[in-house]
């Protein structure tokens, strides 16, 4: 299990997810793309391991991720 967590605050990430008409939909794909996809690559080249905590933090729109 790996835990993250993340000093961001939200609002300052949900400007491109928001949409009136289609809800969170689009808030979801924007976390996929942005954070998970980015995350599940770091993961996967070895950065981090099953019992790591991951911290999340951005700079400039872009995440980084660091052991904690």
């Amino acid at each position: 299990m790996v835990r993250a967590y993340s000093t961001i605050h939200t609002h300052s990430h949900a400007k491109p997810g928001c949409d009136s008409v289609y809800g969170a939909r689009p808030l979801k794909r924007a976390i996929q793309s942005e954070l998970e996809n980015v995350l599940a690559k770091e993961i996967l080249a070895g950065h981090f391991g099953p019992k790591d905590t991951i911290r999340v933090d951005t700079q400039g729109g872009v995440f980084s991720f660091e052991k904690a």
